[in-house]
């Protein structure tokens, strides 16, 4: 549907979408994907006859995907705190965004959540965000005497819109799918 072009660009422009790919991937799903896809018997939540129409034009396959890769990627925080549970770090609320790492083999694909600040203070920082001197907050924290630091990772969306978009073609709106069980 051409009229998500413009959505997505303006969901990337207001920093919904994060990153130009995910949002260049949704403009291309939404022209190479205009309608609902049609595998009986996939998707497996199908709309009421009724409404039909309306979800059709008012809800777009390309934003199924995306509503469906969001619930996806709110499965992250759980999917950490089981883990962390299981490695008996249950600092909160860390626990739902990072996981303990050795700083020796520090990962490359994750951000610091730990710093010691220029006054010396060792600080906490839930959502880390680019730049900054990874390797002079690495030194900083083994000088401190510290091994081990919280880590969150760097999932880019794209790995939760591919699974959207399997559950958009297979399972369908996930959303719409637990509005029914509730309401």
């Amino acid at each position: 549907m051409p009229v998500m072009v413009v959505v997505y660009q303006a969901f990337y422009r207001a920093r919904i979408l994060h990153g130009g790919a995910d949002a260049k991937a949704l403009i291309a799903l939404g022209l190479l994907v205009p309608t609902y896809p049609d595998m009986a018997p996939f998707p497996l939540i199908t709309l009421d006859p009724r409404v039909e129409t309306f979800w059709r034009i008012t809800f777009p396959f390309s934003l199924v995907v995306w509503v469906d890769a969001a619930v996806l990627f709110l499965a992250v925080p759980l999917g950490l705190l089981l883990w962390n549970a299981a490695r008996g770090d249950l600092a909160f609320p860390q626990a739902l965004l990072g996981y303990r790492a050795r700083l020796d083999s520090f990962p490359p694909h994750a951000w610091l959540m730990e710093k010691i600040n220029a006054r010396g203070e060792h600080v906490l920082v839930l959502f880390p965000k680019r730049g900054g001197n990874r390797t002079q907050d690495l030194e900083r924290l083994r000088a401190e005497g510290i091994d081990r630091a919280w880590a969150t990772p760097q999932v880019p969306f794209m790995v939760p819109l591919l699974g959207g978009l399997f559950l958009a073609f297979f399972i369908g709106n996930v959303l719409l799918g637990f509005l029914r069980l509730v309401g």
